[in-house]
C-alpha cells in the first residue's frame, strides 16, 4: 500500500514538474517572440549549415534536413546582426562520451567585404567518459560573381579534417534537444559510431534558396560504446545500450540539392523545403563494402487562414546493395511514428508521411491565460521501414509496401506560438489496447 502511494505521489511530483516547465517556457519564449527574426538576408550573410551542437560541418545526410538545431542557431543570428565572429563555447550529452566540452570556430561568413575570402572552421572537445579528443578542422575559399557583399551565387571550394563523434539521428531529434533529454531523464535517442578521415567538397549556392554540395569521403568507422549511466533523473533506468555498426575503411562521394523558400528556418509559416542526397560507397575506388544511398525529404508549409496551417513532410529512403548497419533506415517514435515504440521498424527503404493541423494562438475563442499563449495540434502520421527482396536496384522493394505493412497514428497537442515547445498525445491506429504515448519537445517535428 505505501509503495503504490509512494509511486502516485512521485507522479503528481512528475507532473506537477512538467507543468512547471511548461509555464516557464511559455513565458520565456513570449518574451522572446518580441525579438525581431533574423531577415533572409542576414540569413544570407551569415549561416551556420547544417549547424549541430558537435561544432563544424556534418556529413551530407546529416545536413539541415536532419534536424536544425533551433535555439543554438538564435544566438548565433543575434551575433551575426551584430557582425563579430568569434569562438563558441561548446558541450553535448551522450551515453557513449557522458560530458563533452570543446571550443567551435563556426562556419559562418563575414560579407562585410573586409579581409579575404577564405575561412577557417572546426572544433576541438574532450568527452569525460570516453575520456577522448574529437575535433574538425576546415578550410574553403569562396568566390562570388558580382559585389563582394552579394551571396545569392556564392561558390565554395574546401576540405576539412576529423575525428567525430557522429550519429544519422539527428534528423530524428537535434543534438542541443537529445543532450538535455539525456542529462535529464536518461532517454539518449542517439545511436552512435566514431568517424575519422578526410573529405573535400565544392557547393554552389543559387539566390539563397537553392544550394547543390558534392564531396569525396574518406573514413574509418568504429564503435563506440556505452560510457555512462549517469543522469539527473531516471532513477534506475538504465541508457539503452549503443548499438554495434559495421567498422571499416569507407571511401565515396555524396551530393546534395536543397531548395529553401520558408519564410522562417526554425518556426516556418509558409514555403517549401526540398532535399535530396545521394551517396556511392566503393564505385571506381577501393572501399571496405560497396553500396548507394539515397534520401528524399519534402516539406510544405501551408497557411489556411491568418490562424491556421498545414504542414506536411514526406521522407522516402532506397538504396542499391547491402547497407551497413549505421546506415539502415529506422522509423517508430519521436520524431516519426509518435505512437509507435521507438525504432521500432528497421530497413533499407523508408516511406514517412506526417500531416499537422496547427490552429495559432491568439484566437478570440481560446479559453483565457494559459492557452493564450498555446497552439492547438491535431497530427497524422504513417510510414513504415522495411528490407527489399532485390536490393540491387533502389526502384526494386517498393511493391512490398501494401496497406497491411503501412503503419500509422493519429494524436493532439498544444504547444507555444512558435510550434516548437509542445507537448503531443499519440494514439497508433492498429490495436486498440496499445498505450497513448506522451511526448515533450522543444524543437518541431519537422
Amino acid at each position: 500500500m505505501s509503495s503504490s502511494y509512494g509511486r502516485q505521489a512521485l507522479l503528481l511530483v512528475l507532473l506537477a514538474f512538467v507543468f512547471f516547465l511548461i509555464t516557464v517556457v511559455l513565458l520565456v519564449t513570449s518574451a522572446r517572440g518580441q525579438e525581431p527574426t533574423p531577415s533572409a538576408e542576414e540569413w544570407g550573410q551569415w549561416q551556420t549549415p547544417g549547424h549541430i551542437a558537435q561544432g563544424g560541418m556534418p556529413s551530407v545526410a546529416n545536413s539541415e534536413a536532419g534536424g536544425r538545431d533551433c535555439w543554438a542557431s538564435e544566438s548565433k543570428s543575434l551575433r551575426a546582426r551584430r557582425h563579430a565572429r568569434s569562438i563558441d563555447g561548446l558541450w553535448r550529452y551522450t551515453r557513449v562520451e557522458g560530458l563533452f566540452l570543446g571550443l567551435e570556430l563556426p562556419r559562418e561568413y563575414d560579407w562585410d567585404g573586409w579581409g579575404l575570402p577564405i575561412l577557417i572552421w572546426g572544433h576541438a572537445g574532450y568527452g569525460f567518459s570516453s575520456k577522448a579528443w574529437r575535433y574538425q578542422l576546415g578550410l574553403e575559399r569562396w568566390f562570388t560573381a558580382g559585389k563582394a557583399s552579394d551571396p545569392a551565387f556564392r561558390f565554395t571550394v574546401g576540405g576539412e579534417l576529423h575525428d567525430l563523434t557522429e550519429s544519422q539521428d539527428e534528423w530524428i531529434i537535434p543534438t542541443l534537444e537529445n543532450s538535455l533529454a539525456a542529462m535529464l531523464f536518461k532517454e539518449d535517442f542517439h545511436d552512435y559510431y566514431r568517424r575519422t578521415g578526410a573529405s573535400g567538397y565544392v557547393e554552389q549556392e543559387v539566390m539563397g534558396q537553392i544550394t547543390f554540395r558534392a564531396e569525396y569521403r574518406d573514413d574509418h568507422f568504429y564503435n563506440m560504446p556505452r560510457r555512462t549511466n549517469w543522469a539527473l533523473f531516471g532513477g534506475k533506468k538504465n541508457f539503452r545500450p549503443n548499438p554495434p555498426i559495421d567498422e571499416g575503411h569507407f571511401r565515396g562521394a555524396a551530393g546534395l540539392l536543397t531548395l529553401d523558400t520558408r519564410d522562417d528556418r526554425c518556426a516556418p509559416e509558409e514555403g517549401w523545403f526540398l532535399q535530396a542526397v545521394a551517396e556511392f560507397y566503393g564505385r571506381q575506388v577501393r572501399s571496405d563494402r560497396k553500396f548507394d544511398r539515397f534520401i528524399l525529404d519534402v516539406r510544405r508549409y501551408q497557411p489556411l487562414s491568418h490562424a491556421e496551417n498545414l504542414d506536411l513532410r514526406l521522407r522516402l529512403g532506397s538504396a542499391r546493395g547491402c547497407l551497413p548497419e549505421q546506415f539502415l533506415f529506422d522509423l517508430g517514435g519521436i520524431g516519426t511514428l509518435r505512437g509507435f515504440r521507438f525504432k521500432e521498424f528497421t530497413g533499407d527503404r523508408l516511406f514517412l508521411g506526417n500531416v499537422e493541423y496547427r490552429l495559432r494562438a491568439g484566437r478570440r475563442d481560446f479559453p483565457p491565460f494559459l492557452f493564450e499563449q498555446m497552439n492547438l495540434i491535431l497530427f497524422f502520421d504513417i510510414g513504415s521501414a522495411w528490407y527489399a527482396q532485390d536490393p540491387s536496384r533502389p526502384e526494386r522493394g517498393w511493391k512490398q509496401l501494401s496497406l497491411t505493412r503501412l503503419k500509422s497514428d493519429f494524436g493532439i497537442g498544444i504547444s507555444d506560438r512558435d510550434g516548437r515547445v509542445r507537448i503531443s498525445f499519440a494514439k497508433r491506429t492498429d490495436s486498440a489496447s496499445a498505450p497513448i504515448v506522451v511526448t515533450f519537445r522543444i524543437n518541431r517535428e519537422f
